[in-house]
């Protein structure tokens, strides 16, 4: 909300790596928990899995490709 006040546009919406992370602990969190794991070692491993892979991403400037479109002039 802060950053459509600010007319800023949304981390979210950058290329760096936030809802990719959020999608992919999110999913090993539910798939823990439909596999019978225990509730306190699938939370503890996905907040571990998510931390990692959100500093890596930043540490070595990983991002989502980014479409660009260019209009054909022919």
């Amino acid at each position: 909300m802060r950053d459509l006040l600010c007319n800023d546009i949304p981390l979210v919406f950058s290329s760096q790596l936030y809802a990719t992370v959020s999608i992919v602990t999110g999913a090993l969190y539910y798939f823990g928990l439909q596999l019978n794991m225990v509730h306190d070692v699938v939370t503890i491993a996905t907040i571990i899995i998510g931390f990692t892979l959100r500093v890596l991403a930043i540490r070595f400037n990983w991002g989502m490709p980014k479409f660009i479109y260019h209009k054909d002039l022919r």
